[in-house]
């Protein structure tokens, strides 16, 4: 796979320059589904305290996006009362897909029906994938920019595996509303891999979805030590790193027996 976002080492100077000006990007949060596996309205279910919607929200602001779009449908009031106390405001607001029953790609459009003129390019986000870091956010937003060619979208990557948000250009909003929705927006970029840019990160939460009330403890867990990194960030962090396959054996002997130590301990104090 090819590495497109600079994680080691210097870039060229025409880069370095294009920086200077930052791709004007919106964000479509969408959180206009039934969820009947979840069984309530999943945007404004806690994780930490926090709801799901609150963090995208807080991800995507963080990341430097000023227009937030959040589209509503099946629990349309639970969702609107659900956002943060002052959320709402020129460049935060929410808009109601009447037609949420035909599924996803239908809030996708509604969506870019209402961000109006002011972009270059959109994030297009669930609701339920709610652990994004901003870092993956301006990363994605970063290498979209700098890449050159003129069809693209960008798609964050952890060690191969494609996750949330998909950061899409302006130049795909005619295309895809004339688009006939068979498999939806994934459907619609399978016929533009060419155009695809994988960008890596070490971010765990780009894969980790709530589907189901027990999905929200073990991100609960997850989220509380969101500042150290997951075993899944650590392997793509050694590998960007091109660590030897012996210092990483090592590390992990290192890491296993850290562990046990840590286990005799716990066994000990509880036997006191």
């Amino acid at each position: 796979m090819r590495a497109t976002g600079c994680v080691f080492g210097k870039e060229p100077f025409r880069a370095r320059m294009r920086e200077k000006r930052q791709l004007i990007a919106a964000a479509i949060v969408l959180a206009a589904g039934h969820a009947s596996r979840f069984g309530s309205c999943k945007a404004v279910a806690s994780i930490g305290g926090i709801s799901l919607l609150a963090r995208c929200l807080d991800a995507f602001e963080k990341g430097g996006i000023d227009k937030i779009v959040v589209v509503t449908g099946a629990w349309r009031d639970e969702v609107e009362a659900g956002v943060p106390r002052g959320w709402r405001g020129k460049n935060h607001f929410f808009t109601h897909n009447p037609r949420f029953e035909e599924g996803m790609f239908s809030s996708v459009l509604a969506g870019l029906g209402a961000i109006g003129d002011d972009w270059e390019a959109a994030f297009v986000h669930p609701v339920d994938i709610p652990l994004i870091l901003p870092s993956t956010v301006i990363q994605l937003r970063r290498t979209f920019y700098l890449d050159e060619r003129a069809e693209k979208w960008a798609v964050p990557v952890l060690n191969e595996k494609e996750g949330h948000p998909v950061l899409i250009p302006r130049a795909y909003e005619k295309s895809l509303r004339g688009w006939d929705g068979d498999n939806g927006l994934r459907g619609f970029l399978s016929l533009h891999q060419e155009a695809k840019i994988p960008v890596p990160v070490f971010d765990e939460g780009i894969l980790a979805d709530v589907d189901t009330p027990a999905d929200i403890e073990e991100l609960t867990g997850r989220s509380e030590c969101r500042h150290v990194p997951g075993e899944q960030e650590i392997a793509a962090l050694l590998i960007a790193a091109e660590t030897p396959p012996h210092i990483v054996a090592h590390q992990q002997r290192v890491a296993d027996a850290a562990s046990k130590i840590g286990e005799l301990c716990i066994r000990g104090r509880r036997s006191t």
